[in-house]
């Protein structure tokens, strides 16, 4: 929260005219709140991570110049992916809940597309969640990696992470788990 109360102090000084793209998370939206979280679902963190979370978008929300969020949803790679098959990791996981995420690369690719859009001073949004297409349970998760499951489903209910901005956007290199989980 220091930082992004700092940088709220020198990118509103008099003569400052630099965008700002502040890399978030949607751990600012607590565990019980459930449903579609776009963009325009007010956030209520009611753990500790995203209470700070919370506090520095608001302090990036104060900066007197364009602004945008990214606020990203889990980052995985295929590699990390392996720790799901591990019985400890699963054990700390409620397979119930739904996995929110996006691949390393996609996120990259749309944190690169924004910083370049406020470079050219494009219109850009002042907020975006970076997620796939694919929020699921991790239990279909587990059962695709163990190889019980052919394919992952979209949840439909839960606490399921979507964004209005996917069609501004970069389009996704993983949309979903199963991209990524299916390719040599």
């Amino acid at each position: 929260v220091g930082v992004s109360a700092r940088l709220r102090y020198f990118a509103s000084l008099l003569g400052r005219g630099h965008r700002v793209v502040w890399v978030s998370s949607t751990a600012v939206f607590g565990q019980n709140q459930t449903g579609l979280l776009d963009e325009s679902v007010l956030p209520l963190p009611d753990h500790w991570r995203g209470i700070l979370v919370k506090e520095a978008e608001d302090n990036i929300s104060e900066i007197q110049v364009r602004t945008t969020v990214l606020r990203f949803a889990g980052l995985y790679t295929a590699q990390s992916l392996d720790r799901l098959r591990d019985p400890v990791m699963r054990k700390k996981l409620n397979p119930e809940s739904i996995s929110n995420r996006i691949h390393r690369d996609d996120a990259v690719n749309w944190l690169r597309s924004l910083v370049v859009d406020h470079h050219n001073h494009a219109a850009t949004p002042n907020l975006v969640h970076g997620v796939d297409r694919g929020s699921t349970q991790y239990r279909q998760i587990f059962d695709r990696l163990d190889g019980t499951r052919s394919q992952i489903h979209s949840a439909e209910v839960g606490r399921i992470i979507t964004t209005r901005y996917r069609a501004q956007m970069p389009a996704l290199r993983h949309p979903t788990l199963d991209s990524v989980l299916t390719r040599p």
